[in-house]
């Protein structure tokens, strides 16, 4: 696995799944009983103007990209987590051809910004 698989794969399985996950519990709780949070978030997205909501789910790819950036922003060693002496995080995939070092270049958060927010990127309501 290469570097921009991972980050790819990531995208797909956290980022997306995460946007879906919490703008389809805004548009429809899940659930027979839905816990009263829910329910009230849902009630007031749905009150909502369509252009507003469009705005919501801006917000929701925003956190769900920060979260993420973070993540692999620690692992690529630009942000630190823990005091002086930073340690030094290895990501290694393993598979049927070998290991591979995948955050060594530093750059996993770079590979998501270019798959999650283009530069041109348009905000939905505009």
């Amino acid at each position: 696995m290469s570097p921009d698989e991972f980050v790819s794969a990531l995208v797909l399985t956290v980022f997306d799944s995460t946007v879906q996950g919490v703008v389809s519990a805004l548009e429809s709780p899940p659930g027979r009983s839905p816990h009263a949070r829910t329910v009230t978030l849902h009630e007031w997205f749905a009150r909502l103007p369509a252009a507003d909501q469009r705005f919501v789910v801006e917000v929701v790819r925003d956190a769900s990209h920060s979260a993420l950036f973070g993540v692999l922003s620690v692992l690529d060693g630009v942000r630190a987590i823990d005091g002086p002496p930073h340690a030094d995080l290895a990501l290694t995939a393993t598979d049927g051809q070998g290991s591979r070092i995948l955050n060594e270049g530093g750059d996993l958060h770079d590979l998501l910004n270019a798959l999650v927010h283009p530069p041109s990127e348009p905000l939905a309501g505009e």
